[in-house]
């Protein structure tokens, strides 16, 4: 397995960050959307077994997040990290004339809805993890603050992701706490208002998605509720569509306990061998 990087220059000259995992003969991509103060490294695990099955992975690193620049945690454009994962995503395309699957984690999920719905026909299949299709678990009153607030100081500290409650494993939320790559800071106004903005609008559009889905969720996930990924089960158009909820599980599935997250890999692999034969 070959490892390699790169920059390129964002929609608005923001370098952005991607890394890539080589299988020899590879008869997918598999293309990764990180999620809200982390970044594509984390996915290192997932690769390697896909990898394993043929499947080459790239895994972006969004603007203000892992190494790509700009502001730490900030998403001033939720449209940009759409934009700058089209940018990503018509590279592959040029240099590997293969199918793509797209799989996005929590924010990257929605990021990842967003980009299927405006370029569904450059996907072959859309893969989901705990992805944040809900602002539930935001007060509607925090909501409305920082929707007004971060117009004049988009870049004021917020909250930080409490790492206890992205995996049951303990030396999970220890490696997420001390990981230099990932957000430390409080995530900025402006990046939950971008998220609130355009996540409440999406579920008018899951029905325009055919895409074949595998949509996946914890079912104890305290970040995004289980019941968003179901609502998009139900909406969205496609007829090869599987909805499956983790028992126990928090947000993140890729990242818990051992034999666990070693459950949702394989599902991943056997999800993907079924559609894309190696």
């Amino acid at each position: 397995m070959v490892q390699t990087n790169g920059k390129f220059l964002g929609c608005d000259g923001v370098k952005i960050f991607w890394q890539s995992w080589r299988a020899d003969n590879p008869v997918a991509v598999v293309v990764i959307s990180h999620g809200l103060g982390e970044h594509g490294g984390r996915y290192a695990e997932l690769a390697r077994a896909l990898v394993a099955q043929n499947y080459m992975v790239y895994a972006i690193d969004h603007r203000g997040h892992g190494q790509s620049y700009g502001h730490r945690g900030a998403i001033n454009r939720y449209q940009y990290c759409i934009d700058d994962l089209n940018q990503l995503i018509d590279k592959i395309a040029e240099e590997h004339e293969l199918p793509i699957a797209l799989l996005g984690h929590s924010m990257g999920g929605a990021i990842a809805v967003g980009f299927a719905l405006q370029h569904q026909e450059k996907l072959s299949a859309l893969l989901l993890s705990g992805a944040a299709l809900s602002v539930d678990a935001i007060n509607t009153p925090i909501q409305l603050f920082c929707g007004i607030v971060s117009t004049f100081v988009p870049n004021l500290p917020s909250f930080n992701v409490a790492p206890e409650l992205v995996s049951r494993d303990s030396s999970v939320v220890k490696d997420y706490s001390e990981d230099p790559l990932n957000l430390t800071s409080r995530v900025p106004l402006k990046t939950i208002s971008e998220l609130v903005n355009k996540v409440t609008k999406l579920p008018a559009q899951f029905s325009a998605l055919t895409l074949p889905m595998f949509i996946m969720h914890g079912s104890d996930d305290k970040l995004v509720p289980a019941a968003s990924s179901e609502v998009l089960f139900e909406k969205v158009s496609s007829v090869d569509k599987e909805l499956k909820i983790y028992p126990g599980f928090y947000h993140e599935i890729l990242n818990e306990l051992p034999a666990d997250r070693a459950q949702v890999v394989s599902d991943i692999c056997e999800w993907m061998l079924a559609r894309f034969p190696s």
